[in-house]
């Protein structure tokens, strides 16, 4: 079998059974690079716009490469770093919660949240749609900051 029928066969397989990413950090990215300013966020294709996007190793995701990649849905981190703990690790989570938030209605007609399985597997099955789970990597969070202790 030669290339190009070895590609059509994974199309073929991607079309029927959707890929769902595991893990993107897109959302640590978006602060990382634009200071979560979505006005400055061109996510149809990062690769035409100026750095740091177009020169990054850590961020390849954006609408067009999803598209092609045949991506059915992905997890978005709400990453923080492990310095933040005992610090700011509550502030950066809920940051990074509402940036994920504001990016899925950004795009509205190629995004989705996904909060049940039942999510997303209605959205693998729209033609366009990318649900989207949300979650944090670790717990490093000091709750008590949260409700005053």
């Amino acid at each position: 079998m030669g290339t190009k029928e070895r590609l059509d066969l994974v199309k073929k397989l991607l079309k029927q059974e959707p890929l769902i990413d595991g893990h993107n950090d897109l959302p640590w990215n978006i602060r990382k690079f634009v200071h979560n300013r979505l006005a400055r966020l061109q996510l149809e294709d990062l690769r035409q716009g100026p750095g740091p996007w177009s020169r990054s190793k850590w961020s390849q995701t954006d609408l067009s490469r999803l598209r092609a990649g045949f991506v059915g849905g992905q997890f978005w981190a709400a990453y923080v770093p492990c310095e933040s703990q005992y610090l700011n690790a509550v502030q950066l989570t809920l940051e990074q919660v509402d940036v994920i938030k504001r990016v899925i209605a950004k795009y509205p007609a190629h995004l989705r949240a996904a909060t049940s399985a039942d999510d997303i597997l209605k959205g693998v099955n729209l033609e366009g749609f990318l649900p989207k789970v949300l979650g944090t990597t670790d717990m490093r969070l000091d709750v008590t900051s949260m409700v005053g202790g």
